[in-house]
């Protein structure tokens, strides 16, 4: 096992207990300002307080997290956005999509059901057509596992559905940028 990679055949996976290991300072290091604008989008897509038209009842908000892992993000996010929610957890280890999956926070912020379903696969091959309908895009250490070539095919696929996207990745150290 090196860096939480558990070597095998097929696909690379993840150690969940290494993956549990990052869940704190990943979410620490979230940029929080952030949630005030997705807030408002959010609540503007589904027709609420801060839509055009309010409509009675909010209509339900589908996140899909790519490559979630063990489900940290659904935790971190899921409880500070309002309004019913439907996560679409993808990743490739199935044994990830079950704990992610059980471990989803049931309620919003607002006390709005939340629901989860599972897609089994390489996120690397979504296009427009499977986003469509999407209200956000996240992932959490997604980007630096993606070919440039991936990464493109993304920005691509979220583009053309017209959702927006969060995607984090967490540094630790420090960097330096030359020139």
């Amino acid at each position: 096992m090196s860096g939480g990679r558990v070597s095998g055949t097929g696909a690379t996976r993840y150690a969940p207990e290494w993956l549990a290991l990052r869940e704190g300072p990943d979410a620490a290091a979230r940029a929080s300002g952030l949630l005030g604008p997705l807030r408002r989008h959010l609540e503007a897509a589904a027709g609420g307080p801060g839509g055009a038209e309010p409509t009675p009842g909010l209509s339900t908000s589908v996140i899909r997290d790519l490559g979630c892992g063990t489900g940290s993000m659904g935790r971190w996010l899921a409880p500070r956005l309002n309004g019913p929610q439907h996560w679409i957890l993808h990743d490739h280890d199935p044994d990830l999509l079950d704990l992610a999956a059980a471990r989803t926070p049931e309620r919003a912020a607002d006390g709005s059901p939340v629901t989860v379903t599972t897609e089994r696969g390489d996120v690397a091959r979504l296009t427009a057509n499977v986003l469509a309908g999407t209200s956000l895009v996240t992932a959490s250490a997604l980007l630096d596992l993606l070919t440039r070539e991936e990464l493109n095919g993304l920005a691509a696929a979220c583009a053309g559905a017209g959702c927006p996207a969060l995607l984090s990745l967490s540094v630790v150290g420090r960097v330096h940028l030359t020139p």
